[in-house]
């Protein structure tokens, strides 16, 4: 959903607006070259949308890291930025696992980072990541102020969301579960578990 609209509302809206402005300068309306100057930032702020869409359905991070070192920068990045402590615990060995499922743990561990360090204040936080008895294990907690999980939920469709919703269905899809624990002033405690395929592919850890 989320998709479709940026695909809509921004790239659509800003290639009908370059149209225009050719039809414009076709028909002679105006400066050539502010409307080339015009056309030309537009085109730009749409090369750049493009950009962080083809970011959001994969990572180049992943591909060019794997997902155990992407990880790793993820926390580092985020900690750095936001300055706070975030410990990364990863099990071994991991097995290799699929581009899609690597996929899915970066984002979640981004998202849920990011909640942590903007919107709940937290101070520190830890992801833990294992892979026992064909599943995938991976458990994300904060220090921070917490929340009531079901005013959260309701809050997904709004710009206010946390995104939870949207978690939950993404681990849905991979016939997983995902399991929060959190009150205000309680900290938030996540945990999600995916079957991994018997012959994983794509994305070695």
């Amino acid at each position: 959903r989320k998709i479709a609209r940026e695909l809509h509302d921004g790239i659509g809206q800003n290639l009908n607006a370059i149209i225009n402005l050719i039809d414009q300068a076709k028909l002679g309306h105006g400066d050539t070259a502010d409307v080339l100057l015009k056309m030309r930032g537009i085109a730009k702020q749409t090369l750049d949308e493009t950009r962080a869409l083809s970011r959001l359905l994969r990572p180049q991070v992943l591909d060019d890291l794997g997902l155990e070192a992407a990880l790793q920068w993820l926390v580092r990045t985020i900690g750095e930025a936001h300055r706070f402590a975030v410990r990364l615990d990863i099990g071994r060995p991991l097995p290799a696992i699929s581009g899609d499922i690597a996929t899915l743990v970066f984002r979640i561990t981004q998202e849920a980072l990011n909640n942590a360090a903007r919107h709940a204040r937290a101070e520190s936080a830890q992801v833990v990541l294992r892979c026992e008895g064909g599943r995938l294990h991976l458990a994300i907690l904060d220090d921070g102020r917490g929340c009531d999980i079901q005013a959260a939920m309701n809050a997904n469709r709004t710009q206010q969301s946390s995104g939870l919703g949207g978690m939950r269905d993404r681990v849905r899809l991979y016939d997983g579960e995902m399991h929060i624990q959190s009150q205000p002033g309680g900290g938030f405690h996540l945990t999600i578990e995916i079957p991994l395929p018997s012959s994983a592919g794509g994305t070695t850890a």
